[in-house]
């Protein structure tokens, strides 16, 4: 790679220019940021709403915070500091003193509204999009003597009053949280690695014929064979139509099909993502026959996804191999980080549009790197590359990343052929432009998204609002990593490129794949190997750019920034727990690669000892991944999640099977008994289902399903009271269950306990405040 010239320098400046100018043009029409700044009056409080794993629908709603002020005395003077996330009004004892929009701080002089003795700071804010949120501080005579902290009390809705909570303190949910992996398994891999290890690099014709293998064989033997083998085994391990968005990019596929057309942004859910995916899916099913409601179709597309996944590494094995040429045991710990890194052995297993992206995004630098290096590069790859760019354009809107740093590299690396990487942005844009343009003559912006007011999707996801604090937290996905999202970005990015902390996008773990969870936890730790690698061969790569910069060097060092801003910026344009997933960066693993096998090439190269034992280890995490994701229905944990799911889909016989299972292997299990309990009910057999609830109750008296299915049996039986007392129990057990408010206070409202059933409407508008049915209750209302 030549060193970069003044030319080469200015390109790569005008290309960053560029896509700060796009990115500024891009957010012009888009509604504020959720970030709630630091430093400003009292702390960010809001509603204590129950967190919530589903997405909400998004209408206006009002929080009330109230807190008492006493004074000794009537104040001279009186000044009050206030922002908020929505439209604010601020009453001092009944009186409305001003209203403040946005969160801009808003100053006034509240002297004449304070009096001496007992005084009632209330401030209302509505907010759409998320929760409201308020900041204030109120000092009278120069001190200040109030400000919003956890003393304050707040209403969302309606809901009951409840003491707030700051901003800055996460809302976890409930994760059903896995059993730890027995340490024989970790004993196992530790002598299996060993094994691997001496008959790759020990004496004899075995290690002589390793080292000998070509890269197709060497990809052959250490990805394709090992994902074949995951992928049979896990076929038909769990329902089809489980994966992130799966139903959403099942009707894309319908909607190709049935109406011979394109979606807009507004014809659904995943409506604004580019149609390449989604039209060749639906061409695959065309040619087979196969209709997408069939759960056949969908495990066929999944096997599409899975092929696209090994495309995508084998042209991350391709950049390294160009990059560090030679470098024969580099290149084969950087294959094995790429192949068996969980979130590819996770994410290639769904149904899902990453899949190409990443492989055009992975090929699409490939080309880069072949063009680079070639002394005198034909037009024929400049406009190949052109059309790969494109058709990752037409793949997922994350490649506008790529692009513009791609097209900047051909000119730095190659400025008198600028010529040819005009025509490599000709092919690029008449190859993947046509969709944005139809996109911005429809929305008037190219890059609408599902989240755009102006696409007509209302909704948010917890926590609805982004904090500093949720940027620097760092530590929940090691200890339990499924939802760790809703601790912050960094948690939630490590959860889910360390392994499936989203449960494959279920709304609980126990209803994601059958995962070996107990593997997954242990395999957090043992990340701690490769990032090691690549946290060094980030330095090593970084400090010899800086000595002698290249295009190539530079392309990847800012791939690897602008994918860490993108995802930076969409958390706070999504301020979703959600949002922090690991695989929307998927365009930045070529510069990891990059990264990991520096890292990796400097400890082999170290000395043999050192070389061997960190080969080791990472034979060690990798062995740990691959086996966390090799579905064991027959243990506990499986059999449990199974049960479960089929009774989502209500496969009420598989429920039965696993459950009976669980029950054979420990008579006295109380999620056998409540699992069981849930079957007979759904087949009406109560007396059976009562059996196995008191026998789940005999175990644990407060176990708060127990008690719920308990009180579903009663209520059959026409026995209201006593269902009325258990559900108590069981809200008392578990406060946070959103499913015991609704029930309860329909019951009482039934038995005419009016006063009653309101205040547990106040409780069930904590989990959905926006559910009329809840709101006529809490209004002393029977709720019809």
């Amino acid at each position: 790679m030549d060193s970069l010239g003044r030319l080469g320098h200015a390109v790569i400046a005008l290309a960053l220019l560029t896509c700060l100018l796009a990115a500024l043009w891009w957010t012009r029409s888009a509604s504020p940021l959720a970030y709630l700044p630091g430093g400003g009056p009292g702390e960010w409080i809001v509603y204590p709403l129950a967190p919530r794993i589903a997405a909400r629908a998004a209408p206006e709603l009002e929080t009330r915070f109230r807190r008492p002020l006493d004074l000794s005395r009537a104040p001279e003077s009186a000044r009050v500091a206030l922002r908020a996330l929505g439209e604010a009004s601020l009453r001092v004892n009944g009186a409305e003193v001003f209203q403040a929009s946005g969160k801009t701080l808003k100053r006034a002089d509240v002297a004449s509204s304070l009096r001496a003795g007992r005084n009632e700071i209330a401030v209302s804010v509505r907010h759409a999009g998320g929760p409201p949120a308020l900041a204030l501080e109120l000092s009278v005579d120069g001190e200040t003597v109030l400000r919003s902290d956890a003393s304050w009390h707040a209403s969302l809705a309606g809901a009951a009053w409840r003491p707030v909570r700051l901003c800055d303190e996460p809302a976890g949910v409930a994760t059903h949280p896995a059993p730890p992996a027995a340490p024989e398994w970790l004993l196992a891999f530790a002598a299996l690695s060993g094994a691997l290890l001496f008959a790759a690099c020990g004496a004899g014709a075995a290690s002589t014929r390793l080292r000998r293998l070509g890269p197709l064989s060497a990809f052959a033997l250490l990805v394709g064979a090992p994902w074949l083998v995951l992928l049979v085994h896990n076929f038909d391990q769990y329902p089809a139509r489980v994966g992130f968005d799966v139903h959403h990019h099942v009707r894309y596929v319908e909607y190709i099909l049935t109406r011979h057309a394109l979606p807009l942004p507004s014809d659904g859910a995943q409506g604004y993502q580019p149609p390449l995916f989604y039209a060749l899916c639906a061409g695959l099913l065309a040619l087979l026959g196969l209709d997408p409601s069939q759960d056949s179709a969908v495990r066929v597309l999944r096997v599409f996804t899975w092929s696209l996944g090994l495309v995508h590494v084998g042209a991350l094995f391709g950049v390294v191999r160009r990059l560090l040429p030679g470098r024969t045991c580099a290149q084969l710990m950087a294959l094995v980080f790429a192949g068996f890194l969980p979130m590819h052995l996770y994410l290639f297993d769904f149904f899902t549009n990453e899949a190409l992206v990443a492989a055009l995004g992975s090929v699409s630098v490939y080309g880069l790197v072949r063009i680079l290096q070639d002394r005198d590069p034909g037009p024929g790859a400049f406009a190949a590359l052109g059309a790969t760019l494109g058709a990752a354009l037409l793949a997922k809107q994350s490649a506008l990343v790529l692009a513009p740093l791609v097209l900047a590299a051909l000119v730095a690396g190659h400025p008198r052929l600028w010529p040819r990487a005009v025509l490599a942005l000709a092919v690029m844009l008449l190859v993947g432009g046509w969709h944005y343009a139809r996109v911005a003559w429809a929305f008037g912006n190219p890059l609408v998204g599902n989240w755009d007011p102006a696409v007509g999707f209302r909704w948010w996801q917890d926590p609805g609002y982004r904090t500093a604090s949720q940027y620097i937290g760092f530590g929940r996905a090691l200890v339990d990593p499924w939802f760790a999202g809703f601790h912050g970005v960094p948690d939630g990015l490590y959860s889910t490129l360390w392994g499936d902390g989203l449960a494959g996008g279920a709304t609980s773990r126990r209803l994601g794949p059958s995962w070996n969870a107990g593997l997954m936890r242990q395999n957090y730790w043992l990340a701690a190997v490769p990032l090691a690698a690549g946290a060094l061969g980030l330095v090593r790569g970084t400090a010899r750019a800086l000595r002698r910069p290249s295009a190539l060097s530079l392309f990847l060092g800012l791939l690897l920034l602008g994918m860490g801003l993108a995802i930076f910026y969409m958390t706070l344009r999504v301020p979703s727990y959600a949002q922090a997933k690991a695989f929307y960066a998927h365009l930045a693993l070529a510069p990891a690669c990059v990264a990991f096998a520096l890292g990796a090439d400097w400890l082999w190269c170290r000395g043999r000892r050192s070389g061997l034992v960190f080969a080791w280890l990472l034979g060690i995490w990798a062995l740990n991944a691959y086996a966390s994701f090799f579905m064991l229905e027959g243990t506990r944990d499986g059999l449990l999640q199974r049960g479960d799911k089929a009774l989502a889909f209500r496969d009420v016989e598989t429920a039965r099977g696993a459950f009976e299972r669980m029950l054979r292997s420990d008579p006295e299990d109380v999620e056998a008994h409540i699992g069981l309990c849930r079957v007979h009910l759904d087949r009406g057999a109560g007396e059976a289902a009562r059996s196995h609830c008191e026998a789940a109750l005999a175990s644990a008296p407060d176990h708060p399903e127990a008690l719920l299915q308990s009180s579903r049996i009663r209520l059959a039986r026409g026995e209201g009271e006593a269902a009325i007392a258990l559900l108590r129990r069981a809200l008392a057990a578990a406060p946070d269950d959103g499913r015991i408010p609704p029930v309860l206070a329909s019951l009482l409202s039934r038995r005419g306990e009016r006063a009653e059933a309101a205040r547990m409407a106040r409780e069930w508008l904590r989990f959905d405040p926006t559910h009329p049915r809840a709101r006529a209750l809490a209004d002393g209302g029977d709720g019809s």
